[in-house]
């Protein structure tokens, strides 16, 4: 199983960004990365696939993630979620990426 790079940034779509920020400056959420965890299990509880093309709007780098469990939990689930959905499964950490985002 791959990890995901430090180095690449986790991103929402740039349509959801206004409403990461307005939920994170309301208090609602205590970052804007979170609405991104939030979608992700809300795909996979409502059996979703991933989006193909939307405007990406870069949030913090991977490395910014102080609760790794988050991050292994993300990575173990898209993978298998990658695998019920009969998606291809990631060879990379930007694939990784895709996914989760």
């Amino acid at each position: 199983m791959l990890r995901l790079d430090q180095k690449e940034r986790l991103y929402i779509s740039e349509d959801l960004r206004m409403l990461a920020h307005k939920l994170n400056k309301d208090g609602v959420l205590p970052s804007m990365v979170d609405l991104l965890f939030l979608g992700f299990g809300h795909a996979i509880q409502n059996n979703l696939l991933p989006a193909k093309n939307f405007k990406r709007h870069a949030l913090v780098p991977v490395s910014s993630i102080m609760r790794d469990d988050w991050l292994l939990a993300a990575t173990a689930t898209a993978y298998w979620y990658a695998e019920n959905k009969d998606l291809p499964i990631p060879q990379s950490s930007s694939e990784l990426l895709d996914l989760i985002c």
